[in-house]
């Protein structure tokens, strides 16, 4: 059930991407009409790979991005603009994908598995951790 018995919000989510040198960065953006409820940095866009995202039945955006070390950051943003889970897959025998349960049209990371940090990476690479909210 949705957390309250309001009608759901109307959003826009975006993905941008911008160019810095030989970077593309992707940021993902929530607004309506009238606001800019976030602008989140989710990382380097690479050659082939690209960024999968799909919204749930509640209005959250879920957001798995690939990275350059056969890690995956996913995100779980609420239409306000908070995020609501953020964490890192790695490869595994197969790749971390998002999955909708069909019959109740959760969205969930199925394949590879929870990146350890201290094991997969040294340190937390999420650059949305620190989003910028306006």
């Amino acid at each position: 059930t949705h957390p309250s018995d309001q009608p759901l919000p109307q959003r826009t989510f975006k993905l941008l991407m911008m160019h810095s040198g030989t970077m593309r960065l992707m940021y993902l953006s929530v607004t309506d009409d009238e606001k800019l409820y976030l602008l989140l940095l989710l990382g380097e866009a690479l050659g082939d790979e690209r960024v999968r995202c799909d919204i749930d039945r509640f209005a959250r955006m879920h957001v798995l991005m690939p990275q350059p070390t056969k890690l995956f950051y996913y995100y779980q943003i609420g239409p306000e603009g908070k995020i609501i889970d953020a964490a890192v897959y790695r490869v595994t025998t197969s790749s971390p994908r998002l999955v909708r349960d069909p019959d109740s049209g959760d969205l969930h990371v199925a394949g590879g598995a929870e990146a350890l940090p201290g094991v997969d990476y040294r340190e937390s690479p999420l650059p949305g951790i620190t989003p910028v909210e306006l």
